[in-house]
């Protein structure tokens, strides 16, 4: 064999061990429970390391297309539900299985003196830490995404359905800047400008004629011990 072709012949070997080469693994977000990584779980509610967690704050819909722009609401509320990180070692589930609002105000959906009620509904809302945002603060901890799927809210007024929003929100889950550190000051999800919008739709499940961008801020903490609750690699 030629000393060219002894070449050619490693260099075919070579690349043929680089393309069966596994890509390396994309960093994944998972649930940490004062501080400690939650251990691997089915995601059953009651199994050991599912964290059980309350949320609260104030949410707007602020409509920015068709047939909701200029309209808005905004809500105190209050959310209950699930985390876990799957025994898979992939990125930290939930579940959102309740929501409830109070103190609403609107604007171009109610007549005056109506009653505003916004309501969620066809629970439960499942959710995922979907991806990181750029390394923040002095230690260089990333922010993670969470996205929540098949949200369904109804605003009515005196008792009459006037609006009804489906779809997802990707906010930003409590980590890097908005981790928290005590349940005095727990971590935060940040309805941001990359959080997404919700579809104004023509009745449940009806076509989209709109959409309205979720802004605010919400804070959750452990159910049971008021467990400081953070998401990070």
């Amino acid at each position: 064999m030629t000393r060219k072709c002894v070449i050619s012949f490693v260099s075919l070997l070579a690349l043929a061990a680089f393309v069966a080469a596994p890509a390396a693994q994309a960093a994944e977000g998972h649930y940490y429970e004062n501080a400690v990584k939650l251990a691997g779980s089915k995601g059953k509610l009651g199994e050991a390391n599912v964290n059980v967690s309350v949320g609260w704050g104030t949410l707007q819909l602020l409509g920015i297309k068709g047939a909701a722009s200029g309209t808005e609401v905004s809500c105190h509320n209050v959310a209950a539900g699930t985390d876990y990180n799957p025994e898979s070692g992939l990125a930290g589930k939930g579940a959102t299985e309740v929501f409830e609002t109070w103190h609403c105000e609107q604007k171009g959906i109610c007549a005056g003196g109506e009653a505003l009620v916004v309501k969620g509904f066809k629970f439960p809302w499942l959710s995922e830490i979907t991806g990181s945002e750029e390394w923040t603060g002095a230690n260089k901890e990333t922010a993670w995404r969470s996205t929540t799927k098949g949200i369904q809210v109804k605003v009515t007024c005196n008792g009459t359905v006037k609006q009804v929003f489906e779809g997802q929100n990707e906010p930003l889950a409590p980590s890097g800047l908005l981790k928290g550190t005590s349940a005095k000051a727990p971590g935060t999800t940040s309805f941001d400008t990359g959080s997404g919008e919700l579809n104004l739709v023509e009745g449940e499940g009806g076509p989209t004629i709109g959409s309205s961008k979720t802004n605010g801020k919400v804070v959750a903490m452990g159910y049971a011990h008021e467990e400081l609750i953070q998401v990070k690699e």
